[in-house]
């Protein structure tokens, strides 16, 4: 009886463990200037992929879990001019959406 109750006790550290470290992990990660700079030359490369022009962005913000700020957004024409400029573009982010099948 105590094996299965040392046992249970220890799944139960772990799932709590997994539940407050996981998260906060992303968080510091996703905090990290670094981590923020990849992020924001992917969605310059799929945003200018996507729109077949070039788009630059200075830097994205990022508020986890949910929401994503992309500063100082410049959108050139055809020609390679600078059709717009936006100071800033946000939007949220469903996770859980993004996780299911």
């Amino acid at each position: 009886m105590k094996r299965l109750y040392k046992i249970l006790r220890s799944v139960a550290v772990v799932i709590l463990v997994i539940a407050f470290v996981l998260p906060a992990g992303v968080y510091v990660a996703l905090s990290v200037p670094s981590v923020q700079h990849a992020i924001c030359e992917g969605v310059e490369r799929e945003l200018s992929k996507l729109l077949t022009v070039d788009v630059e962005i200075d830097h994205v913000s990022i508020t986890p879990f949910n929401r994503l700020t992309l500063h100082r957004v410049r959108v050139a024409d055809a020609n390679g001019d600078t059709a717009m400029t936006v100071r800033r573009i946000g939007g949220g982010v469903e996770l859980w959406e993004l996780l299911s099948p």
